[in-house]
């Protein structure tokens, strides 16, 4: 049982970094001008998105920081719950591979 947690733990933390990778670059890229554009003269779905993203990326540093945070949280946690699966020079090389391999580094 506490090995299926370990293990279950561990996917999370992959997806979870892989996710935060994915916002930071996603949403770092956006423009705000275009979505300022988009908001005034968008579609009504484009308004609405644009409506929402703008005060996200109103603080970008802070959108930036948190998602850093967030990625390194999940991937120093990795080798943390591979550690219990696996011995430790194994756990090492499993979370870097991970890391590598989804792009979340």
């Amino acid at each position: 049982m506490k090995d299926f947690f370990n293990l279950g733990m561990s996917l999370l933390c992959v997806v979870f970094a892989a996710l935060a990778s994915g916002l930071t670059i996603g949403l770092l890229s956006l423009d705000t001008l275009d979505l300022e554009i988009k908001q005034r003269v968008g579609t009504a779905a484009e308004q609405q998105h644009a409506a929402v993203l703008l005060p996200l990326l109103a603080h970008r540093h802070l959108l930036l920081v948190t998602l850093l945070l967030f990625n390194s949280l999940a991937a120093e946690a990795l080798p943390l719950t591979l550690g219990e699966l696996v011995p430790g020079y194994l756990a090492v090389i499993l979370s870097v591979t991970a890391v590598l391999f989804f792009g979340v580094g």
